[in-house]
């Protein structure tokens, strides 16, 4: 089994102990070890820990300063992943008023034939091509526009009109003449 593995079974078993017994949800003296060598995020730290624990059992290098590093790459590419979706957010967020047709896509989990977000690539549509058989595309109206001061991302009220397909739990079995809200950052718009 490798080192990754290892750590994500126990991810919620022992690294749950040792994130909530051992101070990584405050600033315990351990907690500002890896803070001050740029890894805060509590999950991460005991991900570190069991790794480095893991390898010193088995005697291999424990390689602390390596998987730090990878961490911090995570996390600056997370960052910047997140800053061009909230950048795209605000994009629609400005383009798209009260009264304005839309059509934009949601994912499908193809198991249980309803509407996901999780987990949904932040790419633009003509980049997942490869997903329009796991999408539904939605045509609607857009009913009501709401902005938040604080992150200038709007929040919409849609009445739908078109589905391009039937049989999909969308938001709670919502179809067609039914209303549904989402984010701005939720709506992928197809031209």
């Amino acid at each position: 089994m490798s080192n990754d593995e290892i750590i994500g079974e126990y991810h919620f078993g022992t690294g749950l102990w040792i994130r909530n017994n051992w101070g990584l949800w405050q600033e315990s003296r351990l907690w500002m070890y890896f803070y001050n060598k740029g890894i805060s995020h509590p999950d991460d730290i005991s991900s570190l820990i069991l790794k480095s624990y893991h390898r010193k059992i088995t005697n291999n290098p424990l390689l602390l300063h390596e998987e730090i590093s990878e961490i911090r790459e995570a996390m600056e590419e997370n960052k910047q992943i997140n800053q061009k979706e909230k950048d795209r957010a605000i994009f629609i967020s400005q383009q798209v008023e009260k009264g304005d047709s839309i059509k934009f896509q949601i994912p499908i989990d193809s198991e249980s034939n309803t509407t996901f977000f999780y987990g949904y690539p932040a790419l633009v549509f003509a980049d997942q091509s490869e997903l329009r058989d796991s999408m539904i595309i939605i045509q609607g109206l857009v009913m009501e526009k709401t902005t938040t001061e604080t992150d200038s991302i709007s929040n919409y009220r849609i009445k739908i009109l078109q589905l391009s397909r039937q049989g999909i739990d969308l938001f709670g079995n919502k179809n067609t003449g039914d209303e549904i809200e989402l984010e701005a950052g939720y709506l992928y718009l197809l031209e």
